[in-house]
């Protein structure tokens, strides 16, 4: 598992940051590749970007890239898009899930 630091937060990731700060502290959460059962609520599913709230996590997607499930600040399952670019998959998570 990579270690890094970013908005002055320490973290580990299962993905690769690699414009990133390497740190070897102690991680304040946990990025995971994963499964991410929960979609978008029906009045979401066409847009490009969604983001909901259901049963304890906070959910955001990005259509063709990822859908991220937050569960209480301290881990980020991600769910990545079969044809995703990594570097799509990366922006998505510094910015709108961070």
């Amino acid at each position: 598992m990579h270690r890094y630091t970013v908005f002055g937060f320490n973290f580990a990731s299962d993905i690769e940051f690699p414009d990133l700060l390497s740190e070897e502290g102690q991680s304040e959460f946990v990025v995971r590749v994963g499964p991410v059962a929960a979609q978008p609520p029906a009045e979401l599913s066409n847009f490009l970007a969604s983001y909901w709230w259901s049963e304890g996590s906070f959910y955001l997607r990005w259509k063709d890239v990822a859908t991220c499930q937050v569960l209480g600040a301290k881990e980020i399952i991600v769910d990545i898009a079969p044809s995703a670019d990594m570097a799509r998959v990366r922006q998505f998570i510094l910015g709108p899930v961070m």
